[in-house]
This record gives structure tokens, C-alpha cells and sequence, in this order.
């Protein structure tokens, strides 16, 4: 932490009590939502069906969803996604909320650094949560060809839906009322929500997400700002690497006992540190 202005510590403080504040709503939702997931009968995914069925199928999930991806070490939750076809690909973006608070902060309490932790405990979430939804719905739903390019159904899905969504705003329209769409144009509104309580523009969020589904997370990254006074950056990427060693699950970040049997490891001259800041650096796109 580092001496702050009047006006910015106020901002840190009000975001240190959304902190707070959605770690035990999280705690409270998921304990309502495990109980009624698991008491809940799902219909079986099957890998035959039409389209609209695997829409269906996966819409039966969608109020759970948002919150499934804190129970990695839940054996019964586990289980019962495995029963209902979910596989490793999904269910491994799944995280333990205690150890993404206990890293966050940890992150805080270093002397000559700052960070908002609201704002990282949103982007860990936001991450997550938006990794666990495109792989399962690139399982089960599949994907297209959009503009010559091959992608996912979700991302051509929110791409119309965006320009939809202005559309109607600028005509003065009213939204369908099917269930999918609902359900669709709710999980807009609720980003659009939380951007504005973090006091992001909403365009740019909407972005973000774009770009996430299209499998291009570098956008998510630059939601990790911070601050140094009296330590370098390098210090900061060091620091940063357990915290994204538990979110960016399609990169293999080895742990100091991985890395030290590793012989391979040569080009960072046996420096564990080195590798740390190395990887993070290329998470972050930075050079």
C-alpha cells in the first residue's frame, strides 16, 4: 500500500467495502444456488440433438452458471456437472473463491504497491465466469462460420445482439420476449450494471467481452492496473504470477518445484523469479 491523496482514497475505500461486501454476497448465493442445483433434475445432453435443443439444454443451466464456477472443490457439485456432460475443458476454469480473495489480499498489503481490490476481484470473476460460460457453450452448442471466420455460436449471438440492442434503443423498439433472449439481454444489462458501479464506460466492457468470447483475452487483462511507489514493476509482475497461475488455466505456469525439475528451463538461467516475471509479462502482452 502507498500514501494516497484525499480524493483517491476515497475512491479506494469505497471500493475496499464492494470488496468486502461481494465476497459475502458470494458466499450467501452460493450456498442458496449449491442447494438447489443439486436438488434440481437436468435434462441429459445429448450430443445428437438439434440446435434448439442444445439451447435448451444449456439455458437449464444458466441461472447456476455464474455461480458453479466457485465450487472446484466441491466434490458433489463436480459430480453432479460430470453426470450432466460437462467435461475437464469447462469445469477446470472453475476456482475456490478463499484462495482469489487470500491472493488479493496479499497483493494489497505489499508496501510500495496499490491496487483496488475490488476492481481485480471483478476482473478475476468477470475472467472466470466468461471462460466457464464460452467453453460450455462451444461444447455443447458448437461452432460457425461468421464473416469467413470460424467461431463460436455465442460470440456471432452477441455480436447481432449488440447491434440489435442499439437498434431498438434508437427506434425506440421493444426487446423479443422469448425466454433465450431474455435471458441473453439480462446477461448484458447485468455487465452494463457492473461496469458502471466500477466506473467503467460501458462500450468499452462490451468490448472487452467481444473480444473474450472471440477467444481474444488480452483485453481482460488490462483491468490488472496498479500503481508502485519505491518497488519496480517488475516486483508487481513477480507478485502477480500465483494469482494468475489460478486463472489462466489454458497456459501451463509451473510451480517453483515444477520448474526447478525441469531441464528445459534454461533459457531463464535457473532463475524462478526470471520465469515469474517472465510469464507474466507475456500474459499481459507486455514486451
Amino acid at each position: 500500500m502507498i500514501d494516497l491523496p484525499e480524493e483517491t482514497l476515497k475512491v479506494y475505500q469505497d471500493g475496499k467495502k464492494n470488496f468486502e461486501e461481494q465476497l459475502v454476497s458470494i458466499r450467501q448465493e452460493c450456498e442458496i444456488i449449491k442447494k438447489d442445483f443439486l436438488t434440481k433434475d437436468f435434462i441429459i445432453y445429448n450430443s445428437e440433438a438439434e440446435i434448439n435443443a442444445c439451447y435448451s439444454f444449456f439455458l437449464q443451466f444458466v441461472p447456476y452458471l455464474n455461480h458453479l464456477i466457485y465450487f472446484s472443490k466441491d466434490e458433489e457439485v463436480i459430480s453432479k456437472l460430470k453426470s450432466c456432460g460437462f467435461t475437464y475443458a469447462t469445469l477446470k476454469w472453475m476456482i475456490d473463491i478463499n484462495e482469489i480473495e487470500s491472493e488479493i489480499r496479499r497483493l494489497e498489503k505489499i508496501d510500495g504497491l496499490l491496487i483496488f481490490p475490488h476492481a481485480y476481484l471483478y476482473s478475476c470473476i468477470f475472467y472466470v465466469s466468461s471462460k466457464f460460460h464460452l467453453n460450455a457453450l462451444e461444447y455443447f452448442i458448437g461452432n460457425v462460420s461468421y464473416n469467413g471466420i470460424v467461431t463460436n455460436k455465442i460470440h456471432v449471438d452477441f455480436t447481432k445482439r449488440i447491434r440489435r440492442r442499439n437498434y431498438i434503443h434508437n427506434n425506440k423498439s421493444k426487446l423479443s420476449k422469448n425466454e433465450y433472449e431474455n435471458i441473453m439481454n439480462e446477461k448484458i444489462d447485468l455487465l452494463e450494471k457492473k461496469s458502471s458501479e466500477n466506473g467503467e464506460d460501458n462500450t468499452k466492457s462490451i468490448k472487452s467481452l467481444l473480444k473474450l468470447l472471440h477467444g481474444d483475452c488480452g483485453s481482460i487483462y488490462e483491468l490488472f492496473q496498479f500503481s508502485t511507489k519505491g518497488i519496480s514493476k517488475s516486483s508487481f509482475y513477480f507478485e502477480l504470477f500465483p494469482l494468475l497461475k489460478m486463472l489462466v488455466k489454458d497456459k501451463k505456469l509451473k510451480s517453483e518445484i515444477e520448474f526447478f525439475d525441469n531441464t528445459a528451463e534454461q533459457v531463464y538461467n535457473n532463475d524462478f523469479r526470471l520465469y515469474r516475471i517472465s510469464k507474466v509479462k507475456d500474459i499481459l502482452n507486455l514486451k
